[in-house]
């Protein structure tokens, strides 16, 4: 496997208790806001990038109902 690094683009900023939600879930991601912009970038490990960005998608969408989010840099897209 390989280590693929991407970030996710939140529309929304997690509140403390998402937040410790999504780390309890995730271990390979930073919340982060930059410049104003909430986003996740992780360094995670799988086959392809597509199945990285989409168990990514998965873990954050489990952690956090339904939080809107798009991926920077990249054509997948998730939308609420």
């Amino acid at each position: 496997m390989k280590t693929h690094e991407f970030t996710l683009i939140l529309t929304t900023d997690p509140n403390e208790k998402e937040a410790d939600r999504l780390y309890s879930i995730f271990d390979d991601g930073t919340i982060t806001t930059v410049e104003g912009v909430p986003q996740i970038h992780f360094h995670r490990e799988a086959f392809s990038l597509e199945s990285a960005i989409v168990s990514a998608l998965l873990e954050v969408r489990k952690g956090v109902l339904m939080l809107p989010m798009y991926i920077l840099n990249q054509r997948l897209c998730w939308v609420q």
